[in-house]
């Protein structure tokens, strides 16, 4: 359980240097993390990385977001791209809006296709969280300038 509580730590404090814009510390944290992780492990980092973008983007979204219980769903639209880096940030949107729907089974699917490309998955992770720290920042400069 205290591996549990600190890869939770770990994870959080990840995201909160990625929002900070300190890649250096970011980066440094999610290798610790992988190399430190089970799949299984690994799959909860996701997780967390999605539910804490799904919050960002309820927060953006406000009145407007989605609601479930109505058969709303959340939608993300990626501009065309080629190569990997289009690739890994297509899993990391696909992974975000089917957790961020309440889909169960497309994130571990998607995670375990990822998982068996082991050249892709480490891009693969990275990028769903660029993704959720984007949403994140978003999120924040809103409430900012709300506040204001």
């Amino acid at each position: 359980m205290d591996d549990i509580k600190h890869n939770a730590h770990l994870v959080f404090d990840m995201l909160a240097a990625a929002v900070a814009d300190d890649t250096a510390r970011a980066a440094d944290l999610l290798q610790q993390i992988g190399e430190s992780s089970t799949p299984d492990r690994m799959y909860g980092v996701c997780c967390a990385l999605a539910a804490a973008g799904t919050n960002s983007l309820r927060s953006l979204y406000g009145e407007h977001a989605p609601d479930l219980s109505r058969g709303d769903m959340w939608a993300m639209q990626t501009l065309p791209n080629a190569g990997r880096d289009s690739q890994s940030s297509t899993w990391a949107s696909r992974f975000l809006i089917a957790y961020a729907n309440g889909d169960k089974d497309t994130p571990l699917a998607l995670f375990n296709a990822s998982v068996n490309d082991g050249d892709r998955h480490v891009d693969d992770v990275a990028s769903l969280l660029i993704t959720v720290t984007g949403i994140t920042r978003l999120a924040l400069r809103e409430q900012n300038g709300a506040a204001s």
